[in-house]
């Protein structure tokens, strides 16, 4: 049996009200499709979710609205990790934990870590860092500050600091830390070129239900499903005037929903998680896997991902409006050339 967990990464970051955009999600009609409609909908299939609310926001957008970001999750039973972005409460020049020194770090999440036991009266568990950007000082930190488990791992992903990899996608142990790495995969490999994507539930259908199926050939494994609290909105040309994203809704359902029907697939809550870990449910190893045990070999289901990907990501990615416009300009040769051809 496989299990599988929703992560929501809980932020705001872009313009000038971001908590109310991006995290509540409110839209130009008045109307919400923030982290009540996430919440809406896992409660409707019964699941409870993981929200890492970021933390380090409250010392850019105030204490209160932290706190009652936080205390309106768990009222609805959902359990509520540390989220880090740094540059809320740093330096603004440096977004990512690795470029703070140990010292550095140690303030940053101590702060962090005494205001979630201000908020909630209780000790923090879960952690996943900004950007995915632990590296091992902010492991030890956490460790040495009694969280349990971290989700900062995202193998193959620039972002990430701890390299070489602790995992690649089962989870392992590190000191008295348990890694739950982001769910990851080798979407493309060539002699010259490879790719890692995450699981994630804006990810192409297709893509996503060919990876959950693979996922599910894997026994003993905690499959991790990626969200945003602004993945129902448009938000990147405009963050101050979002609108709804049906797709994107249609989709998270339709992810929920492929998990549930598969028999070697169990979603379950963090709680449940911790249950399985500390009695023993769940074999979790000292190490983990260096390789990835999912990969795309066959090239021409590996373009078709990689094309696919870069459309959906064309609006704020570079990378991806390079890719997609140097095919076009291939397929414009390829069709000219037809052209002359039968002319």
């Amino acid at each position: 049996m496989n299990y599988a967990i929703i992560t929501v990464d809980t932020e705001g970051h872009d313009g000038v009200n971001p908590i109310e955009k991006l995290i509540w999600g409110k839209l130009s009609d008045d109307s919400y499709a923030g982290i009540d409609l996430i919440m809406d909908i896992t409660d409707n299939y019964g699941i409870k979710a993981l929200f890492f609310v970021d933390m380090a926001e409250a010392w850019d957008y105030g204490k209160e609205n932290i706190k009652i970001i936080i205390n309106h999750i768990r009222a609805r039973g959902h359990v509520v990790g540390v989220h880090i972005h740094p540059d809320h409460m740093a330096d603004k020049s440096r977004l990512f934990l690795w470029e703070y020194s140990k010292e550095e770090q140690l303030t940053i999440i101590k702060k962090c870590t005494e205001l979630y036991k201000e908020i909630t009266n209780e000790s923090p568990k879960y952690f996943r860092a900004g950007k995915y950007s632990a590296n091992f000082d902010t492991l030890d930190i956490i460790n040495d500050l009694g969280y349990k488990y971290d989700f900062s791992q995202f193998m193959g992903q620039k972002w990430c600091g701890l390299k070489p990899a602790l995992t690649a996608d089962k989870p392992c142990r590190y000191k008295n830390l348990i890694e739950f790495p982001v769910s990851v995969f080798k979407s493309a490999e060539t002699p010259i070129f490879k790719r890692y994507d995450k699981l994630d539930i804006e990810m192409v259908s297709s893509q996503y239900n060919y990876v959950i199926h693979k996922f599910s050939k894997i026994n003993n494994n905690v499959i991790i499903l990626f969200a945003h609290s602004f993945s129902f909105i448009k938000w990147r040309r405009n963050p101050d005037r979002p609108l709804l994203w049906k797709k994107n809704i249609r989709k998270f359902k339709s992810a929920i929903l492929k998990v549930r029907k598969n028999k070697n697939i169990n979603i379950i809550s963090p709680d449940e998680l911790e249950k399985l870990t500390t009695e023993g449910g769940l074999d979790i190893s000292v190490e983990g896997n260096l390789e990835p045990q999912i990969k795309v070999k066959n090239y021409i289901l590996a373009y078709y991902f990689l094309l696919t990907t870069s459309i959906r990501i064309l609006s704020y990615n570079k990378k991806a409006k390079i890719f997609f416009g140097l095919n076009m300009l291939i397929a414009i040769i390829i069709f000219s050339f037809v052209i002359i051809k039968l002319y």
